[in-house]
């Protein structure tokens, strides 16, 4: 008997791409730079993360390329493309390195702050690609036993 799964891949991306657009206006995290508590918000993130690496944040680079994963991901979702749950997991593995972090670079010239705490865009940024990721294998996993 060939059960009949409804294919929900689209409804799921769309799902996750609400969230990741509602974390964008959140404050990603606190952090102290020269003695003042400053929010940074998603927004500045996703625009000024792409910068980094001019500044010399080659680590903060790369957390940042967890957002061109997400959306290449997303991409292949869409498309019914199996790579998608391979590049969504490293980009929530990415995203959610973020954790262990204690310091960001917050100038050019190399002046570090401490991350004081996560705020909720971060969470929900993390949300939305692990959503992205649990729909991707779950759409997978089912199509697979669909055809067995």
């Amino acid at each position: 008997m060939i059960l009949k799964i409804k294919d929900n891949r689209k409804q799921f991306a769309l799902a996750s791409f609400a969230i990741y657009l509602f974390s964008l206006g959140q404050d990603a995290f606190v952090y102290i730079d020269v003695d003042v508590l400053k929010n940074y918000s998603s927004t500045s993130v996703l625009f000024m993360g792409g910068l980094a690496i001019l500044g010399g944040g080659l680590c903060e680079f790369i957390i940042w390329l967890a957002n061109p994963f997400y959306f290449i991901a997303l991409l292949l979702l869409w498309l019914n493309n199996k790579v998608s749950v391979i590049i969504a997991l490293i980009s929530f593995l990415i995203s959610l390195s973020f954790v262990m972090w204690s310091h960001i670079l917050v100038s050019e010239n190399g002046r570090m702050g401490t991350i004081q705490h996560l705020k909720s865009g971060y969470w929900f940024w993390c949300l939305s690609i692990f959503v992205l990721y649990l729909s991707a294998n779950r759409h997978f996993k089912n199509h697979s036993q669909q055809k067995l």
